[in-house]
């Protein structure tokens, strides 16, 4: 199986007010901690993002083909730019998804478009998900409509629900801990 990593390196980081993958945890820039993860598993890497800041990364930058509609414009961009079928859409500013997870999704998304952490409802983790390149042709119509929300988009799309939890043996409690703000660097910062 051949399969691309799309790092979301594209959100406007206001509240970061600097560019959000080039903020250092531990001495580390955010953006290496997913290529650290997607290195040992992926055969490309793709960086989605509008911004330069990445072009010293030995990986191709992929610009959102439609301005200002969010994430869901990187994952579209990302997906028709990947050369393989199976992706897995990986946010910058998760530094604490692991390589089990990452594998966990490849085996587990039952042919389905979209494979994705769900905690119910309209609950999920879209930007760590696995997604099929196919997936391309379906966002286009919806963005085409004007419909931006993935929970949305997933309820009209073959999506495996991959519920996530301390069951399985490469979950720990910060998996999916979002880094949106200064805060959250001092927080972590101190903790580690």
């Amino acid at each position: 199986m051949k399969v691309t990593g799309i790092i979301l390196a594209g959100g406007k980081s206001s509240r970061m007010k600097m560019e959000k993958g080039l903020v250092r945890l531990d001495n580390k820039p955010l953006i290496e901690y997913a290529i650290d993860v997607l290195e040992g598993i992926c055969d490309t890497i793709l960086i989605s993002s509008n911004s330069n800041a990445y072009i010293h990364y030995a990986y191709q930058v992929v610009p959102d083909e439609i301005q200002g509609i969010g994430p869901v414009s990187g994952i579209f961009s990302g997906l028709k730019a990947s050369s393989t079928a199976d992706n897995i859409v990986l946010s910058c500013d998760t530094p604490f998804i692991n390589a089990g997870f990452i594998n966990y999704l490849l085996k587990n998304h039952s042919e389905a478009m979209v494979a994705v952490p769900w905690f119910g409802d309209d609950k999920y983790e879209p930007m760590t998900a696995y997604y099929h390149k196919e997936f391309a042709d379906k966002l286009s119509g919806f963005i085409q409509e004007g419909n931006y929300k993935l929970p949305e988009i997933f309820k009209e799309t073959p999506v495996q629900k991959l519920i996530i939890n301390d069951e399985l043996d490469f979950y720990h409690d910060m998996l999916f801990y979002n880094v949106n703000s200064r805060e959250d660097i001092d927080k972590l910062n101190i903790e580690t």
